[in-house]
């Protein structure tokens, strides 16, 4: 398809006000998700397995009706237990938060394990094995997560304390195979900016950019990148509100990679800025392609994170955009659907609402 054009919009973060989603974007997803899970069924029925193996089909469970499923039932995980109605899958009744290990805790390591069991029919776990474990910020939206085992043995204990009511079965306990359970590893975060130094001129640094004296924030910037990552920050910031765009990005990734490199604790909110001005830039810059590449990580972040849901209103259009302009119309929906959901305003669910009735014929 031709690529769409835009009239750009300044960022600017604000406050949602509880705007109401695009309806064109429910009908289209009311309809994905009851496509893909008539095709889902009909799967299942056509392997022929009894009403008790069919908790263990091998029919896969689609992209689109995971999306779908999230959008319209707000479900971040669905199983194909979901979906049978004979099936009364488990429920947890004792969660269990695993000890952070001490040695993850002083190198600064956070990051998530998926676990996989068995319940029993008395509902307790059985039979672990540990299919993923990831180390990486969980705060920082565009984290590229590296393998790692020390989150393990906390996982290990942690799992076999969780208890759950079994699943049942034509009203009968069953022992249920291969549940999947994530855990994630958070650190607790510093709600200050705490430099190594520098703080002084940091300070003076604020001020300017708050007086939009953006040659004299630049200027600080520069005399102390050596002090500080949140020098660098502001610096791409500051390129960012000039409208040096294709430098503010330079900048933008040459922080996520030193303060990932120095493992240097960053409050959550920098991350989460700096990748919605990265976003944006790189929006304006027309990389479309580059917006895409970012998505997969990003991804993660804006289903399982709410707190800057509506900062990241704006984001998720750019990205929503990007994939609408590379041809991808359903995870351009998608990323447009978490947008108008958290419009800040009223003027801003209306440039929404334009552009979705520009793209409501491929829907």
């Amino acid at each position: 398809m031709k690529h769409i054009k835009f009239f750009l919009i300044i960022y600017t973060f604000s406050i949602a006000v509880g705007a109401n989603t695009n309806p064109i974007l429910i009908d289209y997803f009311e309809k994905v998700y009851s496509e893909e899970k008539n095709k889902f069924l009909s799967c299942i029925e056509n392997e022929g397995l009894s009403k008790k193996d069919q908790i263990y089909s091998d029919c896969r469970i689609s992209e689109e009706l995971k999306d779908a499923a999230f959008i319209t039932h707000n479900k971040k995980t669905i199983s194909s237990y979901d979906f049978l109605d004979h099936i009364s899958a488990y429920k947890s009744i004792k969660k269990v938060r695993p000890i952070y290990p001490s040695k993850m805790g002083q190198e600064g390591e956070m990051g998530y394990l998926i676990v996989k069991f068995d319940i029993d029919k008395n509902g307790k776990t059985i039979n672990y094995q540990i299919l993923e474990r990831q180390c990486g910020n969980v705060y920082n939206p565009r984290t590229e997560f590296i393998s790692c085992d020390g989150f393990d043995r906390a996982t290990l204990t942690a799992v076999k304390k969780l208890k759950y009511e079994p699943t049942q079965i034509n009203n009968e306990p069953v022992v249920h195979r291969d549940v999947l359970h994530k855990f994630t590893f958070l650190m607790a975060q510093e709600k200050n900016v705490l430099l190594d130094g520098g703080a002084n001129q940091y300070n003076k640094l604020i001020s300017a950019m708050k007086r939009n004296e953006f040659e004299r924030a630049l200027k600080i910037a520069n005399e102390n990148l050596e002090k500080d990552s949140y020098f660098l920050y502001q610096k791409a910031v500051i390129k960012f509100y000039m409208k040096d765009y294709k430098q503010s990005v330079e900048l933008f990734n040459k922080f996520s990679n030193e303060v990932t490199l120095n493992k240097k604790e960053i409050n959550d909110e920098y991350h989460v800025t700096s990748f919605s001005m990265l976003i944006t830039a790189l929006f304006n810059l027309g990389q479309y392609q580059e917006i895409v590449d970012l998505e997969k990580n990003y991804k993660i972040y804006a289903k399982e994170r709410s707190e800057y849901a509506n900062l990241l209103t704006m984001t998720n259009f750019y990205i929503g955009a990007a994939f609408i302009n590379n041809g991808n119309i359903p995870k351009g929906a998608f990323y447009m659907t978490l947008a108008s959901r958290n419009a800040s305003s009223k003027a801003q669910s209306d440039y929404f609402d334009s552009f979705i009735d520009r793209i409501s014929n491929y829907l």
